[in-house]
């Protein structure tokens, strides 16, 4: 780059000029004036003759010495100015080295916003080359240049501009320059005005340009990491409350339902209070059903996964899921060929698709289409905002998409938030999509969602695929024989109320009944009770000990004892002991008399001795000789 300066070659020409000038003119004079007196006075009177050819010859003389005399002036100002204009152009080129090196765009704007100099970083910015910049209108140049929010940037607001007008530097302007070969970018513009010598204003600007692109796009993916960060904070949090909701409100359930339970056994057949109980009955079970969602939500419903292809699971739903949509919505589906297999629980994917389409059906009230999509994805990379933040592997990818009205970015912030609904009162209980979260999160999945106003709305699920088909066959339960059942049960639940319920359940199912309300006084019972007990039927999370910590003590008092667990979905405790899900010791709340009953005759025939393998709190015997 060579930028034009006030020039100091013709102000260095110039005074030796003068200085050649001032010294030949001061020696001619001496000369003429001591020279022309000398010759008047010794020759003119005395040697007449010789006056005449004395006087050319004294001119000739001048004329050689003076020649001389400039010849050796005008030699040394030349060196001098040579030398100062090869040291010119050296620094000249060193500052073109260096100003052609620099990233920052560099570009000389004269008064009248004319491009008087760039650099090739400037020339790049604004997809152009630098003789082609040379001597163009700045204005012209900046035509398609934007604002943070993609408006044009006006040039009588550009910062050149301004920079010229008042006089003043200016520094930090943030403008789009849209190139025809690529993305805008983004720069950050500083000008300062320059000055000259016996100039009123500024005789140009020089503006600089630092390219921020990769600064912004850098700072828009923090922005949204923590804002993602934030949100799976905010759903956890919620998430724990949910489940702490539900839990509690699952103990409160089993006494409702189990008082109702009981009432019903009280009153005759004929009774016109029966119905009004079983109505009450009936609320229980469908509050039940809201628990199970809430905990769907975080992440504490009991899954029952296995591995399965989902375009099985879609094929056996797609007749329903056309009859639910109705005829004004066309269903296509679109699977997805060698499908991989995943590791979920089939009951829930197909709640998931039956949440999602009736929630496309509520967008699309005058009809629409809805589009359910399966594949294979592999990611190199871990995912973004739109891919759900899945890390890389191998997914399988459920997509759901309809045409509908859209989610506009505010709604989208919290869709899966439970009880959050749009819909009106009493259309919808906002748990719906929460369900969906939860189950996603709790599968090892991840789900997106990419909607705008008007543009109708695409759900992304990716479930990790399974590594191979499961090779545990699936146990098969009998159903069990109906009837009274037999045998001593011990209880041990730390709130009366359900205790009393299980309590009373069993005793008019023909069990007897012993019962503790702290673990301490539990093992008491297990010491001092002369008779059998037969199974031990405990709530998982106690003030004392948990309930896993019981059986194994009170195991070691009576090795015969069967164990059957309570609990209010708290995921957290029984996720421990696996093999308690695996072989169905647990009776989740709220739970029916005909749950209770069936799970202990499951529990009672079950029982197993402290040395078989298979009991989950037997102490291992040793196998060193």
């Amino acid at each position: 780059m060579a930028a034009p300066a006030p020039s100091s070659r013709g102000s260095a020409g110039s005074r030796s000029a003068l200085r050649i000038t001032l010294i030949y003119a001061v020696i001619a004079a001496l000369w003429i004036l001591l020279a022309d007196q000398w010759l008047t006075g010794v020759f003119r009177l005395a040697f007449p003759s010789w006056f005449v050819p004395l006087q050319t010859a004294k001119d000739v003389f001048a004329v050689l010495v003076t020649s001389a005399l400039l010849f050796i002036l005008i030699r040394q100002s030349i060196a001098r100015v040579s030398s100062m204009d090869r040291a010119l152009r050296e620094s000249e080129e060193r500052y073109g080295v260096v100003v052609s090196a620099m990233r920052e765009g560099i570009v000389l704007i004269d008064a009248l916003g004319i491009v008087r100099a760039c650099n090739g970083s400037a020339a790049e910015m604004f997809g152009s080359r630098e003789k082609e910049m040379m001597f163009r209108s700045f204005a012209d140049l900046c035509r398609t240049a934007q604002r943070e929010d993609g408006t044009p940037f006006p040039w009588k607001e550009f910062p050149a501009l301004k920079a010229l007008q008042s006089r003043q530097p200016n520094s930090g302007t943030v403008i789009g320059l849209k190139r025809a070969d690529s993305n805008p970018i983004w720069v950050s513009v500083n000008c300062q005005p320059l000055y000259q010598a016996g100039l009123a204003g500024p005789y140009a600007v020089l503006a600089t340009f630092n390219d921020i692109t990769e600064s912004r796009r850098t700072a828009e993916a923090l922005r949204k990491s923590e804002e993602e960060f934030r949100q799976a904070q905010k759903m956890k949090a919620v998430g724990r409350l949910a489940g702490g909701v539900a839990h509690d409100f699952n103990n409160l359930l089993t006494i409702i339902n189990g008082q109702c339970e009981l009432l019903l056994d009280r009153l005759p057949g004929d009774d016109p209070h029966r119905r009004h109980v079983q109505e009450a009955l009936r609320a229980g079970e469908r509050a039940a059903g809201l628990t199970r969602q809430l905990l769907a939500f975080s992440r504490k419903q009991v899954l029952a996964p296995r591995v399965l292809d989902v375009n099985d699971v879609l094929a056996d739903l797609e007749s329903m899921l056309r009859r639910l949509i109705g005829e004004n919505i066309h269903l296509e589906v679109v699977r997805g060929e060698k499908l991989w297999l995943v590791k979920v629980d089939a009951g829930q994917i197909e709640q998931v698709l039956l949440n999602l389409a009736v929630n496309a059906q509520d967008a699309m009230l005058g009809g629409g289409r809805l589009w359910i999509r399966t594949s294979n994805v592999e990611l190199a990379t871990e995912g973004k905002s739109g891919l759900g933040g899945a890390p890389a592997g191998r997914y399988v990818l459920l997509e759901v998409s309809d045409t509908g009205h859209g989610i506009d970015a505010k709604t989208q912030a919290r869709i899966f938030e439970p009880f959050f609904t749009t819909k009106g009162e009493g259309k919808g209980t906002g748990l719906g999509l929460s369900m969906v979260y939860g189950f996603m999160q709790q599968s090892g999945g991840y789900i997106a969602v990419e909607s705008a106003p008007g543009q109708g709305a695409t759900f992304r699920m990716f479930l990790p695929c399974a590594a191979r088909l499961s090779e545990e066959a699936e146990a098969t339960q009998e159903p069990a024989a109906e009837g009274r059942g037999s045998g001593t049960i011990l209880i041990v639940e730390d709130e009366h109320p359900i205790r009393s319920v299980a309590c009373e359940l069993l005793e008019r199912s023909g069990y007897t009944v012993l019962v503790a309300a702290t673990p301490s006084e539990a093992v008491a019972l297990a010491r001092h009770h002369a008779g059998r007990i037969d199974l031990l039927l405990s709530d998982v999370v106690m003030p004392e000990k948990s309930g896993p910590e019981l059986a194994r003590e009170l195991l070691g008092i009576r090795p015969e004892l069967a164990v059957l667990f309570m609990s209010g979905y708290t995921h957290e405790a029984i996720g421990q002991h696996a093999a308690l899900r695996k072989e169905g010791a647990v009776l989740f709340k709220p739970f029916s008399r005909e749950a209770l009953t069936r799970k202990v005759r499951e529990a009672l025939g079950r029982t197993a001795s402290p040395s078989d393998a298979s009991n989950p709190f037997s102490k291992k015997r040793s196998t060193n000789p």
